[in-house]
């Protein structure tokens, strides 16, 4: 039984020397593969047939520069937020404006609907990210081992910071919003008569654990839609404005300098014929 665990563990894993290798195994496959339709498994399995092909090559200046090309062309699409798929799909005009319109008129609305939780809890993210980076870094500067590998090793570190941070001043924010709001309720003079001790209890305890979280729940699904659609608008515009003709331009002739190299370098296209997996 552990035998079959651990190959099928070792199936579905991949191993790199670092993080930038990884990103190019997987780029060279996404650039040799145009035009194949491959399931989950033989992605996985040509881009641990690179990973070997990668490790038997000698480094000479071309591989080295042909590596620094991938990598470049990988965090340019990174940075731009679109994916390598996107480079290859030719939507008309009219498809990217009916995209861009409802997202360009939702963003101001969904701004607007975040801006109450955002006063509100707004303090509570910005200390969690300034504690989070902080105790990053401290990682980073702890584990130099760790440099090699990644540019930031204390990503993880952050996160654990974010929600620890989180969860013990997101409470505290609750209560104080509820006595505020309470006690304002209880000076307001139409419903002064309306207002029993009883009934500010149950205000302030529905509020603590109801309203506020509740407020603060929607505040953060409003930031990552917002985000989500910034970033197709972003895409959209980017395909309109002519940015996307450079990029397929130079990922052709990445595609044909891959399949140079696997021709010439890694032993023929046969290597690397997964159809039959």
């Amino acid at each position: 039984m552990l035998q079959i665990i651990h190959t099928a563990v070792e199936n579905l894993t991949l191993n790199a020397p670092n993080y930038d290798e990884l990103r190019l195994y997987k780029a060279t496959r996404r650039l040799f593969s145009t035009g194949m339709n491959l399931n989950v498994s033989q992605k996985l399995e040509l881009t641990r047939r690179f990973a070997k092909g990668y490790s038997k090559l000698a480094v000479t200046p071309s591989i080295a520069e042909l590596k620094r090309d991938i990598n470049a062309f990988d965090r340019h699409l990174l940075q731009k937020g679109v994916r390598d798929w996107q480079l290859t799909a030719d939507p008309s005009i009219w498809t990217a404006l009916i995209c861009i319109l409802p997202a360009v008129f939702l963003l101001p609305a969904l701004f607007l609907l975040s801006v109450p939780g955002t006063l509100l809890f707004g303090p509570v993210g910005l200390l969690a990210t300034r504690v989070a980076k902080q105790k990053g870094r401290e990682a980073m500067l702890s584990f130099q081992s760790y440099l090699p590998v990644s540019r930031w090793p204390g990503r993880d570190l952050i996160a654990t910071w974010k929600i620890i941070v989180c969860l013990a001043l997101m409470p505290l924010c609750f209560i104080v919003d509820a006595t505020l709001l309470t006690i304002w309720i209880r000076h307001w003079e139409p419903l002064q008569e309306f207002w029993t001790l009883g009934r500010l209890a149950a205000f302030w305890f529905i509020a603590t654990l109801g309203l506020f979280p509740t407020m603060a729940y929607f505040t953060v699904w409003t930031w990552e839609w917002q985000i989500d659609l910034k970033m197709q608008i972003n895409i959209w515009w980017w395909r309109i404005s002519g940015g996307k003709a450079e990029m397929k331009r130079w990922r052709q002739d990445l595609v044909g300098k891959v399949n140079q190299l696997v021709d010439q370098r890694m032993g023929g296209r046969g290597v690397f014929d997964v159809s039959s997996t």
